[in-house]
């Protein structure tokens, strides 16, 4: 209000400033009504930009909320689009077999061409089915890929794909029992969790030896456990980190430093306790 009132008395001032200079060629007074005038023409760009002001009070917050929100939009998306990237598989078949792929995994699909699994971080990936040769990853023998079933764990070594079958009971016992009859030469990986529960010694070259085992794969597969009786003889090899463990005198010392159990095939499956040709142990 007061800025209306002062160029209003400024045009007055500034307008008879402006006349009276102009009919008696004062310059003096020329210059002063011009000067009223210019500040008129201030004053009312001021007045004019206030009103838009109090008119648009958000204006400029809600363009800066826009741009954060557009900004805020692209990042999710660009997060969406990282996302949707992770989520689909990746081909792992030339890593594998060039030995640059260190990961495993839980097979969630098959299809005609391919075998898709998941690693514990949840990572995605797939195989072409019809490059490599296939094992059961317990008994080491030969598996064709129409075998292979959801639900089985897909590792890898060497090139070779491991196949461990998602099996239980009985089935997943006779894998077990004939992993412990491979020697070093035919086994492709130890996936036996050994331990000795009892020990029965029946003379210095004989003992009755309760074992249990189960799965190193439980966590994903199973957790299943199973004992069986196994007989030391005098024909049982020993092996020990200090050649320390030689004897069925010396198992309790080597009781939970076990590494290996090599069972005599022929013997597996019987009434009785399958025979130990090798037995192989950490020293305390």
């Amino acid at each position: 209000m007061f800025l209306q009132i002062l160029s209003i008395v400024l045009f007055i001032l500034g307008t008879i400033a402006l006349i009276v200079g102009l009919i008696n060629k004062k310059k003096s007074m020329t210059i002063i009504g011009s000067i009223c005038l210019s500040i008129i023409f201030i004053i009312w760009i001021i007045i004019f930009g206030l009103a838009l002001a109090e008119e648009n009070p958000n204006e400029n917050i809600n363009s800066e909320n826009t741009n954060t929100k557009n900004e805020n939009n692209v990042t999710i998306q660009e997060n969406a689009n990282e996302d949707k990237k992770d989520e689909q598989p990746q081909d792992a078949t030339k890593k594998i077999l060039n030995n640059e792929f260190y990961s495993s995994g839980k097979i969630y699909n098959i299809d005609e061409n391919n075998i898709y699994f998941s690693n514990e971080d949840s990572k995605k990936y797939y195989i072409n089915k019809n490059v490599f040769q296939y094992f059961n990853g317990r008994t080491a023998k030969s598996m064709d890929s129409v075998d292979i079933k959801v639900g089985d764990y897909l590792n890898q070594l060497e090139g070779k794909i491991l196949i461990y079958r998602n099996v239980s009971g009985e089935e997943l016992n006779q894998e077990l029992l004939y992993n412990l009859t491979l020697d070093e030469d035919e086994r492709i990986m130890m996936v036996n969790t050994i331990e000795i529960e009892s020990i029965n010694i029946q003379d210095k070259d004989t003992a009755i030896v309760k074992i249990k085992y189960g799965d190193l794969f439980g966590n994903e597969l199973t957790d299943e456990t199973f004992e069986t009786l196994v007989r030391f003889n005098s024909n049982t090899k020993f092996y020990s980190k200090g050649n320390n463990i030689n004897t069925v005198n010396d198992l309790e010392e080597a009781k939970y430093n076990i590494n290996s159990i090599v069972l005599d095939r022929n013997t597996i499956n019987k009434k009785s306790p399958a025979v130990v040709k090798e037995f192989e142990s950490t020293d305390n």
